[in-house]
């Protein structure tokens, strides 16, 4: 059912995108606006930065396009704006839908990420494969399916995967504790010394 649904691909939805290109494209023609008005400012520089600002601009455009997440038959393909990963079916361990941290409705952070988990215990985001795409429960199932039929029959779970999940939550459990106390104490010194 679910390796005949492939390929997929996810994308940054629209609004980020739009957020994301529109402030990228105000703050680029503020500085190019405050080069020309600015009277000392070197001729050269008055030419130069408004054209790189504006080839880094359409490149910004061109990448966040490009950028996201690619389900095939091959395995999957993580595309960011700089590099592309890789990952075959064989080598994931699983594949994870877990909370944002940082979800916030205002900026369209969704509320969901998808993480895979590679078999030497790394995570990794998929980009653009979270609670801003529609259906995305079903989406990441249809993954997870496709991925138990294309894995190989020799498939095993890995114990280096489980073991550095376990070391992630310890050290998630130890920052839960220790950054608030961190704070806590620099507060009271402050206030103590003053």
């Amino acid at each position: 059912m679910s390796a005949e649904s492939l390929p997929r691909e996810y994308h940054l939805v629209t609004r980020p995108r739009t957020i994301a290109l529109g402030a990228t494209g105000v703050g680029l023609f503020v500085i190019a606006m405050t080069l020309w008005t600015t009277e000392d400012t070197p001729a050269a520089a008055q030419v130069v930065v408004p054209v790189l600002s504006a080839a880094l601009f359409a490149w910004q455009v061109v990448a966040l396009r490009r950028s996201g997440t690619y389900v095939d038959l091959d395995g999957i393909r993580v595309r960011g704006l700089l590099l592309t990963r890789r990952l075959r079916w064989a080598e994931l361990n699983e594949i994870r839908v877990e909370p944002n941290a940082e979800a916030s409705p205002l900026f369209g952070a969704p509320d969901d990420l998808a993480y895979a988990y590679v078999r030497d215990g790394r995570r990794i985001q998929l980009l653009y494969f979270d609670g801003n795409q529609p259906v995305f429960r079903q989406e990441v199932e249809l993954v997870r399916h496709a991925w138990e039929e294309l894995r190989g029959p020799r498939w095993t779970p890995s114990p280096e995967a489980d073991a550095a999940e376990v070391r992630r939550r310890r050290l998630r459990v130890v920052l839960n504790v220790v950054g608030p106390v961190a704070v806590l104490l620099t507060l009271a010194f402050f206030l103590l010394v003053s």
